[in-house]
């Protein structure tokens, strides 16, 4: 029974009674005094006997995602009256939603209770079950009893086809596997043609074995190492607060340049940070495994006003140390001047209205 409904029960049988003296209006207010008594001594005697649980259900994908919250009640007396809120959030836009909830439990007895998770935009849903108490059956004192569970459910961003043009650059160290297919260097590590010998080249570059094989001079062309150092970097700070679409739109670009990168086969690192707590964070990334564990962690934190991430990442460990960076952001290019040390930069704004088509191809 409500509360409410209990007050006004209670209030009709007082003034019922106080107006006619009637026997039947103080047997019901002493019915009402012994069912109170009785069920909240049930409360209290069982408030260590409940134990609650969330966990993502079976349904656990797409617009249909649901979690699970159960309740169990662990001792041999009846719960009439349990009640508690469930939250959802997305830790990720900042958005949340709660509801109440009510149920009875027979002694030894379970409840789940299913609850959609998906609230239409990508991000880190966290379910909740807190403020649990076990009332009275007339529902006017309640008992804390339980204790707080979640659970965290991932939304996935929609994916854009986006092709990525990778131009790999002269390496200044020769301790690299990538050589260019078109061109000589200096590493001599690896060869990258042998031909003959034409006047003005290194006597060092003979290749002596097979010089006197072939009876005519044969050179050696060193390969040029190549730098495949490529940062995509997703900071979530901003100047002015974001919009849902913007937040939407940051995610769905950053997991779909991850995306085409995997497919094409490129390591990489993702780089973002954690406005709120200013935390940076960094994982290489080389298959699609990778990126699927680094999606939820990087779907965590809100876009927040704050210092940008490449600041963040400068100020804990130096600069960044890539040849080619995509910077996904919902700032414009002017705000990371000064701050990339790096070959080359792309900057891709979330805040274009027309960012799935704008950014179809990305060259670096």
């Amino acid at each position: 029974m409500s509360r409410t409904a209990s007050i006004v029960i209670i209030l009709v049988l007082v003034v019922g009674n106080v107006l006619t003296g009637s026997a039947v209006f103080q047997v019901a207010l002493l019915a009402l005094a012994v069912v109170f008594v009785l069920s909240l001594g049930v409360a209290i005697a069982a408030r260590r006997k409940l134990a609650v649980r969330a966990e993502v259900g079976r349904s656990g994908q797409g617009k249909d995602a649901l979690c699970t919250v159960h309740l169990h009640n662990e001792s041999v007396l009846p719960l009439l009256n349990v009640r508690g809120t469930i939250g959802v959030e997305n830790t990720f836009t900042g958005q949340g939603r709660s509801r109440k909830v009510r149920t009875s439990l027979l002694p030894k007895g379970s409840a789940s209770i299913d609850v959609g998770v998906n609230d239409g935009h990508p991000g880190k849903m966290r379910v909740s079950l807190d403020k649990v108490r076990i009332c009275d059956a007339l529902g006017l004192v309640g008992v804390p009893a339980g204790k707080q569970d979640s659970c965290n459910f991932t939304i996935m961003p929609a994916v854009h086809d986006i092709d990525v043009s990778y131009d790999l650059a002269e390496s200044e160290s020769f301790d690299n596997d990538v050589y260019s297919p078109y061109k000589k260097g200096a590493d001599r590590s690896e060869v990258f043609q042998i031909r003959e010998y034409e006047e003005g080249d290194n006597i060092t570059q003979i290749h002596w074995k097979l010089s006197s094989k072939t009876d005519k001079l044969v050179v050696k062309d060193a390969s040029l190492p190549l730098d495949k150092r490529l940062a995509v970097v997703v900071d979530k700070s901003c100047v002015n607060p974001v919009t849902l679409e913007q937040s939407d739109a940051l995610a769905e670009l950053a997991v779909s340049i991850g995306l085409s990168l995997v497919e094409d086969e490129l390591t990489f690192r993702v780089v973002h940070n954690d406005v709120g707590t200013s935390l940076v964070f960094e994982r290489e990334v080389q298959f699609e495994e990778d990126l699927a564990e680094t999606i939820p962690q990087l779907l965590t934190s809100p876009i927040e006003p704050g210092e940008t991430c490449l600041e963040l990442y400068e100020r804990t460990y130096g600069p960044l140390d890539a040849s080619h960076v995509i910077c996904v952001s919902c700032r414009g290019q002017e705000d990371y001047q000064n701050l990339i040390g790096t070959i080359r930069v792309v900057c891709v704004d979330a805040r274009r209205p027309d960012y799935a088509e704008f950014y179809q191809s990305i060259e670096l």
